[in-house]
């Protein structure tokens, strides 16, 4: 019936359903972990006391919620490379701006 239907009705694009985790933070050595090497190459030895400024990027399958994520492991990609998070950040941002409105048939 939907596919034959005359009637057009205004809609705006859904909400995405992209289930991604950016994260930007200041790391500091573990001291529990002395073979540690920071995403740049730098060695726990040399770190700077003020840490390290990191990207990551984790993106999956699993629903963003406390007990999914300790529960079940569906991150299925995790990186520190600074050029895929630019990409997922300009992804969200393309996303907030383009509520646009478009007519369907209904």
């Amino acid at each position: 019936m939907f596919k034959t239907a005359s009637r057009r009705i205004e809609v705006a694009w859904a909400e995405p359903h992209d289930k991604t985790i950016l994260i930007e933070a200041k790391l500091t050595r573990n001291r529990l972990n002395p073979e540690e090497v920071a995403v740049d190459g730098t060695r726990y030895n040399n770190w700077p006391s003020s840490g390290i400024r990191t990207k990551v990027v984790q993106a999956g399958s699993a629903a963003l919620t406390g007990s999914n994520l300790v529960a079940s492991d569906e991150i299925t990609t995790e990186t520190t490379d600074p050029a895929v998070y630019e990409d997922y950040l300009q992804h969200w941002k393309a996303i907030l701006k383009s509520r646009e409105i478009h007519n369907y048939p209904y």
